[in-house]
């Protein structure tokens, strides 16, 4: 790497790093290499799925490069057609089928399903895309003109709808609807109907188009290139940031990303374009990330975003341009668990286990655990900490916190009652009988006073008068006191038995 741009990386790195505190809503993941030191990705679906080229051996000038699949934090290396020595993936659609082309004597167009690489019977193939219906456009060329060709992977049917010497394919989307451009004009093309869009600045190439048939491109100004949107002839912005822009890639959401040049840095620099605001995808990023995004190549209904940029190896010392993945970071769901009534023990406290396990990250992250008291205060860490309460009531709050952002918090009740108030709070309220009442309110009060008379010895004739207490309950049972109300009070006189 040269020394200048070496050096441009570093202090983008630190003039980053302040803004980054206030955002960090991003996180990215290294896809890594075959085996070199170079990839890109430039195309992603909406389940994730990656594809772009690597290099697949090392080497410091150029290097030989296989198209690869990204998929759950695994790089496949997609081979090469018979007699090829390189390929690369072009594009992906959400069901997992891949084009590019694998490049030998001549370029030849090739889908890979379940990365099996097929032959598509097109040479001399570039600008290659397909969309969900398994169609698929490209521009073929030859000794003499372009041909931008649509292809039917389900029928094998082709049809060549433009042919010019400057021709230029940009997408293709769910309706069918091809863009492309004849002689630096941007077309649609349709069944057979091919409409120029006119009302677009000059000199217009178009890299794009998505399924609200929003169309993205460029004006090719040799003093300075720059991007366009077109939703239609009243509906189109010029993006002029930089000594030149450029728009790669766009969802349904109408969020466009690409790469401008940063006069200031001399280099070019990734950015992310939606409803109006230009924004830095450098700034999204952790401090501690240590990459530079350079390009944007595609984004998905997701809002994940690809691209190629340089990122720091610590085990080497040195940066490295490879294909990245950054994601959207969606906050963590916190859950306090069900509110918890519990029994003091006879000392006046309960320890109670908190429940925060189902609290979840949806992005998969690993979470740390926040337990706070109604006055704030941290009172406890972990998902399943165990806490001390007297008796009361606590308001106890849980925050769990993905790496990147904290959740919104979320409260449980935590009560703990004094055993022998509550058991007697029940008699009163489920024994109708006066005296059979007062009885077993008499020996609850015996079994509480020996309890407390800190003689330990005595602990043993407490769960006597308790069991005295069972007794007279069974006594009782079917007659003067129903079965369930019988087993309500017996339920907790063995509670508070099994505390002694």
């Amino acid at each position: 790497m040269r020394q200048g741009l070496l050096f441009s990386i570093i202090l983008l790195i630190v003039t980053f790093a302040p803004v980054k505190a206030e955002n960090l809503k991003y996180k990215i993941i290294d896809l890594g290499t075959l085996g070199g030191y170079y990839s890109r990705a430039v195309a992603i679906n909406n389940s994730g799925q990656v594809v772009g080229s690597s290099h697949v051996m090392p080497s410091t000038r150029g290097g030989i490069q296989h198209a690869f699949l990204w998929k759950e934090g695994v790089m496949y290396d997609l081979g090469t057609f018979e007699g090829g020595y390189e390929s690369q993936a072009t594009d992906i659609n959400d069901k997992g089928i891949i084009v590019g082309y694998s490049d030998g004597q001549i370029k030849r167009g090739c889908v890979w399903t379940n990365k099996d690489i097929q032959y598509l019977g097109l040479d001399s193939s570039n600008d290659l895309y397909i969309n969900n219906n398994n169609r698929i456009t490209c521009r073929i060329r030859n000794s003499s003109d372009d041909a931008a060709i649509l292809y039917d992977l389900d029928t094998s049917h082709s049809e060549i709808f433009a042919q010019s010497r400057f021709t230029l394919i940009g997408g293709i989307n769910d309706h069918n609807i091809v863009v492309g451009a004849i002689y630096a004009e941007t077309f649609s093309y349709k069944d057979q109907q091919l409409h120029f869009l006119s009302d677009i600045e000059s000199h217009n190439y178009p890299l794009g188009i998505n399924n609200q048939n929003t169309v993205i491109g460029f004006i090719d100004q040799a003093i300075q290139p720059f991007s366009f949107l077109y939703r239609g002839p009243e509906k189109i912005e010029y993006i002029k940031r930089g000594k030149w822009n450029f728009l790669f890639g766009l969802n349904d959401n109408d969020q466009a990303v690409g790469g401008y040049f940063n006069q200031e840095y001399d280099i070019e620099l990734a950015f992310l374009y939606e409803k109006g605001r230009f924004i830095e995808l450098n700034a999204l990023l952790a401090p501690e990330d240590m990459w530079i995004l350079t390009r944007a190549y595609d984004i998905n209904n997701d809002g994940q975003i690809v691209g190629i940029g340089w990122v720091y190896l610590e085990e080497y010392d040195w940066f490295e341009q490879h294909g990245f993945l950054l994601t959207q970071n969606f906050a963590p769901i916190a859950n306090a668990g069900e509110d918890i009534i519990v029994y003091a023990s006879s000392n006046g406290f309960a320890q109670v286990q908190l429940d925060g396990t189902d609290s979840h990250d949806r992005c998969g992250d690993a979470l740390t655990y926040f337990w706070y008291n109604d006055a704030n205060e941290l009172i406890a860490t972990g998902a399943e900490p165990n806490v001390l309460f007297g008796i009361g009531e606590y308001e106890v709050t849980l925050i769990v916190n993905d790496g990147i952002e904290d959740s919104q918090p979320d409260s449980c009740v935590i009560t703990v009652v004094d055993p022998f108030e509550a058991l007697a709070g029940d008699i009163i309220e489920l024994v109708q009988h006066k005296g059979i009442a007062n009885s077993l309110l008499a020996k609850l009060d015996a079994a509480r006073k020996k309890l407390e008379d800190g003689n330990k010895n005595n602990d043993g004739a407490a769960a006597g008068s308790l069991r005295a207490f069972i007794h007279a309950v069974n006594a009782q049972r079917g007659k003067k006191i129903s079965e369930d109300d019988a087993d309500s009070l017996i339920t907790v006189a063995e509670q508070i038995i099994d505390m002694l």
